[in-house]
């Protein structure tokens, strides 16, 4: 007849088994606290590597706005210096009819050449001749 198993080799069976489950428990909790280190590792490497593409491209956009707002400030003082002595146009200017129709025909011959694909028009020349008006 077989007999039960003393309850000291029942309790060390258990103790063997719960060690064991916890044994288990602790070596996945080991990997997976590595691996989560691990991402957070690349992910910091990542985070840098971007970091120092943006600082980058944010000093070469700096620099480049600094050399527009130069270039612009120099253009608006020149614009206001060339401006600034000639005299106001008075309230009734108008521009005379004959330069009206001119403008007209350049553009409209400007324009049927833009469409046939031709260039437009050439400048005319002074004649030898002829001197322009002062």
């Amino acid at each position: 007849m077989i007999g039960l198993p003393s309850p000291v080799t029942v309790y060390v069976a258990i103790g063997a088994l719960v060690i064991g489950a916890y044994g288990g428990y602790k070596y996945e909790y080991n990997v997976c606290q590595a691996a989560y280190a691990k991402a957070l590792e690349q992910a910091a490497q990542q985070k840098q590597q971007m970091q120092e593409t943006l600082n980058a491209k944010s000093a070469a956009y700096e620099e480049a706005s600094d050399r527009a707002a130069a270039a612009g400030e120099q253009t608006n003082t020149t614009i206001k210096e060339i401006y600034r002595s000639v005299p106001a146009p008075p309230a009734n200017c108008a521009v005379p009819d004959a330069l009206r129709v001119l403008l007209n025909e350049r553009v409209g011959s400007a324009n049927a050449a833009a469409t046939s694909g031709k260039s437009g028009a050439s400048v005319p020349s002074t004649s030898a001749g002829t001197q322009p008006a002062n």
